[in-house]
């Protein structure tokens, strides 16, 4: 794709950026469902995340917004 690398940097551990976890995960497997730093909002980071994706295509590959 043509243009600059827009590039973020992301405060978070490896593990944020797997889906937020139900309940029943985050008691089985609470390493991968405690974010780090303590405080991080995993739900809230993807939701901003998956709205820039989305966007950030349907300029590049439709011409347009979504």
């Amino acid at each position: 794709m043509p243009g600059k690398p827009d590039i973020h940097v992301v405060a978070a551990g490896h593990y944020a950026f797997l889906a937020p976890c139900s309940a029943e995960l985050a008691a089985a497997v609470p390493r991968i469902c405690t974010d780090t730093p303590a405080g991080f909002g995993r739900a809230g980071f993807h939701r901003e995340f998956n709205a820039a994706v989305v966007k950030y295509f349907g300029e590049q590959l439709a011409g347009g917004g979504p």
